[in-house]
């Protein structure tokens, strides 16, 4: 629990620093948005490798 306010801190770091570095909202907008698709990609590609067994892997189900 003595690491929560260090997380808050930079946190709250984060939001100022990174829209006053890139200088244009929308680009800063723009990269966010591409760092959190790819974010939730990789997060799926390691769930899949680490829970769903290797038999299922390759299967697609067929609509029937």
């Amino acid at each position: 629990m003595r690491d929560v306010p260090w997380i808050t801190y930079a946190v709250m770091a984060a939001v100022v620093v990174i829209p006053l570095a890139c200088r244009i909202i929308e680009r800063t907008l723009e990269l966010a948005s591409w760092a959190m698709v790819a974010f939730i990609f990789v997060f799926l590609e390691v769930a899949k490798v680490l829970f769903v067994p290797a038999a299922h892997g390759g299967r697609r189900r067929t609509v029937s």
